[in-house]
């Protein structure tokens, strides 16, 4: 984890060094501009570290606008480095095979502005477009069946279940109470009888979560059978027991590299996020438990999904890819990954990876899509 985050800051701070040179340069038509443009970026790098690192914090509302802001000019970032690309690889082909317009390079600084404004303008429709696809979620319904013995228990006689399936929430400072409240009214909506949480439903730090009292939004979540949830890698991030015993307190019910059967039907794995180096195996969790029996695991990253093949589970559910959350990283996690998002069948296993309800970073998404998962569920 700590590889991941050094990694993360030094090629933020290297995007900005670039972002920084390129934006001087491409001003060379509004000298005057100069100055104030790099000690911006400047000032915006210095911002983004800092919130990234959990060091600049004064109070709720100021956390909530910079975490906002800060989130924000990653999706900014990347959107500049990303023209900056295109436009550097187009001049040095031009280097090459001399096939610019004349009227163009004879009025280089001119053009060279003009393309800045215009990479900034698409920057802001796209971000405007993907965060208004990111507020609209999608409700993904899809039905699963397996061949397992029927059982007749107390409280139903019909071998089904109705799942709500919701991963990477992320609440915080971004996704707020106010946010979670629609989230938490979605789930309800659909009658499930049963809700699993598959990790990262909080962002990082806990403070938010006390703060915005959302236990009070947690602890509404119906089903009847209850709501399950395993860590993901952002619980780790965080403060994972003080989460962990937060959730608890909400009424949620979360499951420790543990298998639980309920109501006398099937079972739930939940297994902790591989960001623990001590975990059980998958075929550990299972070796005690009724085969008969369906068995459905949680785990949040959906990496060697053989292992659940191999250890017999009927329903794998993951999320924590995003799906990449916006293009292009969306192709880079389709090669990354089996299943970056959507289902697949791998043997007598059913898989099934939510791109996720919240978002991590920038409140955006790209060629992708916010979601809640109903499976219904047969057997």
């Amino acid at each position: 984890m700590k590889v991941f985050f050094i990694t993360f800051f030094v090629v933020a701070v290297l995007l900005h060094i670039y972002i920084c040179i390129r934006t001087y340069q491409g001003l060379e038509y509004i000298p005057s501009l100069r100055l104030p443009a790099v000690v911006l970026v400047i000032l915006l790098i210095v911002i983004f570290i800092l919130n990234q690192a959990g060091i600049l914090s004064f109070g709720f509302c100021f956390n909530r606008w910079v975490s906002l802001f800060s989130s924000a000019w990653i999706f900014v970032l990347f959107g500049i480095f990303i023209s900056l690309l295109l436009i550097d690889f187009v001049r040095v082909l031009n280097h090459f095979i001399d096939f610019l317009p004349t009227l163009l390079k004879n009025n280089y600084i001119l053009f060279k502005f003009i393309l800045m404004v215009i990479t900034i303008t698409a920057i802001v429709f796209w971000y405007i477009l993907g965060h208004l696809n990111f507020t609209t979620p999608q409700k993904t319904e899809l039905d699963i069946s397996i061949n397992k013995p029927q059982v007749i228990n107390a409280t139903k006689t019909e071998n089904n279940l109705k799942i709500v399936l919701v991963s990477d929430l992320h609440i915080g400072y971004i996704i707020n109470k106010k946010k979670l409240k629609q989230y938490v009214d979605s789930i309800n909506s659909q009658d499930a009888d049963i809700v699993f949480i598959v990790g990262d439903l909080c962002d990082r730090e806990i403070e938010p979560i006390i703060d915005q009292k959302m236990y009070e939004e947690l602890s509404s979540i119906k089903s009847r059978l209850g709501v399950y949830v395993v860590t993901g890698n952002h619980e780790y991030i965080g403060e994972k027991d003080m989460l962990v015993e937060y959730y608890k307190k909400s009424g949620l019910n979360v499951l420790e590299d543990s298998a639980v059967l309920i109501d006398n039907s099937f079972y739930v794995v939940g297994r902790n996020d591989r960001s623990d180096k001590n975990r059980k195996k998958t075929a550990e969790l299972v070796k005690n438990i009724d085969k008969t029996k369906p068995i459905i695991l949680l785990d949040h990253q959906p990496f060697n999904l053989q292992e659940s093949v191999s250890a017999g589970i009927d329903l794998h559910l993951s999320g924590h890819t995003h799906d990449g959350q916006f293009f292009p990283i969306n192709l880079i996690t389709k090669a990354v990954y089996e299943v970056s998002a959507g289902y697949k069948k791998k043997d007598n296993t059913h898989i099934y990876v939510s791109s996720g309800l919240g978002i991590w970073g920038p409140p955006v998404r790209i060629a992708t899509k916010s979601e809640f998962v109903v499976i219904n569920f047969n057997w």
